[in-house]
């Protein structure tokens, strides 16, 4: 199998192809950067160069994208560019070859729905310019009808090391795991916001069977779950680092950055994804919290 992957030298990315590689699979990695450990077209994944190679690929997985909301607001121009008008002609490429694709969406397209669990029916309805972005390019990967399958993911966490390397996503985890060591855990008011958690082992894991599945001859589901399930608040994650270190913490309350954000409630229905792509869970953010202490000196 050959597989192609945009966005190769980012945090999902870097991770999933690694994983492919160890596996056996051949690859066709673009990236304006480099993946760490394997050999990776530098450029834009909708260059005529990148489409040429992509092409050439059993199926391709697309994860490169300008991403996260304050990115977008600041350049709304150049980041339509590449999450909407680049994918049209990505999409136009698998097209013309019969190609399966793979699109790396959010759980952001769903803004704040009143009714939980979120499920693959979910209306849509995007509340900041990323948001919108990732809902044009589900639009344009349903164009494909059979060959065009979208994964939504939820938040991910935890660490993994690539070339003596060890990479991390910036989210509420990682910061506050940092923040332990200062003494002080800045916690985005009002605190209650909730999210889904899921670890990037289980998300490279869910990629990979997507993969499997994208090439089934009559594929039955075109959007997954990728969700872990778990779901915390900010503050409940403070509390939990809070319970696993040796010395009292300080919790300071900021003004929140984000214009919008997420209630109390964010429940994301996983088993048929589960169930349709044969994949489980296998870790928690409770252990991931106990190991990055761990790794830090502060449990």
């Amino acid at each position: 199998m050959k597989v192609g992957i945009t966005g190769a030298g980012g945090f999902i990315g870097r991770r999933l192809s690694a994983s492919l590689h160890d596996a056996g699979v051949t690859l066709v990695l673009v990236d304006r950067v480099a993946h760490p450990t394997l050999p990776t077209i530098v450029g834009d994944f909708a260059s005529p160069g990148a489409l040429r190679e992509l092409v050439t690929c059993d199926v391709v997985a697309h994860l490169a994208a300008i991403p996260g909301v304050i990115a977008c607001e600041k350049d709304p121009v150049g980041s339509r560019r590449t999450n909407i008008v680049d994918l049209a002609h990505l999409v136009d490429a698998v097209e013309a070859h019969s190609i399966p694709l793979l699109f790396a969406s959010t759980f952001s397209v769903v803004g704040e729905p009143k009714v939980q669990p979120i499920t693959t029916t979910t209306a849509l309805a995007p509340m900041n310019e990323y948001a919108r972005h990732k809902v044009a390019g589900e639009m344009l990967v349903r164009s494909l009808r059979q060959k065009g399958f979208i994964l939504r993911m939820s938040n991910v966490y935890g660490p993994y090391t690539l070339g003596g390397v060890t990479y991390r996503k910036g989210n509420v985890i990682t910061l506050y795991c940092d923040q332990a060591k200062e003494g002080t855990l800045r916690i985005h008011e009002p605190g209650t916001q909730a999210r889904d958690f899921i670890h990037i082992e289980d998300v490279a894991a869910h990629w990979r069977a997507a993969i499997e599945y994208a090439r089934r001859p009559n594929p039955t589901t075109n959007v997954f779950h990728v969700a872990g399930g778990e779901m915390w608040s900010v503050l409940g994650i403070a509390e939990e680092v809070q319970r696993n270190v040796s010395r009292p913490l300080t919790f300071e309350r900021v003004p929140n950055p984000r214009i919008e954000s997420l209630g109390p409630e964010f429940q994301v229905e996983v088993a048929p994804t589960r169930q349709e792509l044969g994949v489980t869970i296998r870790h928690g953010v409770r252990e991931t919290i106990r190991e990055e202490l761990r790794a830090r000196g502060v449990l």
